[in-house]
């Protein structure tokens, strides 16, 4: 049977040393008068209702205080890890996003959804595609992929796109979602990583 989408989680364990701090630093960088991190949480709170944050050691950080945080496991893996602690904490469907990503958009997610909503019974994993590639930390991961990732984690992997192939992603056209709804997935996927990227999200939320 089709599952269903209930759970969203903010992957808030990244280092952020591109953009020159790290850890929570990178989260607390201004933009628009708003720290980056709760830009991203805001978002996904209009779509979700109340994300779970993931961290390195479960405190969420100070612009997100209060939100409920979960420690990645295991520490030091990357996003898999923090995916794989999200879907502890998840009942069935879990969509997973990064939380240097400010320009969330709750009608893009929702179209994903029903795409995802769709599925066959035995899909655990469903990722947006468009002409940049896929899009790992804007997915859908289901509790039944656990299992799977944590042998994957164990094996000693990491890359993203190695865990869609494990995990037999579906593949969602983001190009038509953007289009019923109106979204610009220039904007929707938009990470922030660099100085240069900070810029350009001053330019966007301007």
């Amino acid at each position: 049977m089709p599952g269903r989408v209930s759970d969203a989680a903010l992957l808030a364990g990244g280092q952020g040393s591109r953009l020159g701090n790290g850890g929570s630093g990178k989260l607390e960088t201004d933009l628009g008068g708003k720290a980056l991190g709760l830009r991203a949480y805001l978002r996904l709170k209009d779509a979700f209702g109340e994300p779970i944050v993931v961290t390195q050691d479960g405190e969420a950080p100070p612009s997100l205080e209060g939100c409920r945080a979960i420690m990645d496991s295991p520490v030091g893996r990357g996003p898999a890890a923090g995916i794989a602690a999200a879907l502890r904490t998840a009942e069935d469907w879990c969509f997973v996003a990064a939380a240097d990503m400010p320009f969330l958009d709750k009608g893009l997610i929702k179209e994903l959804i029903a795409m995802v909503e769709a599925l066959p019974g035995d899909c655990v994993c469903a990722m947006p595609s468009w002409r940049k590639g896929l899009e790992p930390l804007h997915a859908f991961y289901r509790k039944g992929a656990l299992g799977r990732i944590e042998e994957f984690l164990a094996a000693g992997k990491r890359s993203l796109t190695e865990l869609s192939l494990f995990l037999g992603a579906a593949v969602l056209d983001a190009e038509a979602a953007s289009g019923r709804c109106g979204a610009d997935p220039e904007t929707a996927f938009f990470n922030v990583n660099t100085g240069e990227d900070l810029d350009t999200a001053r330019v966007i939320l301007y």
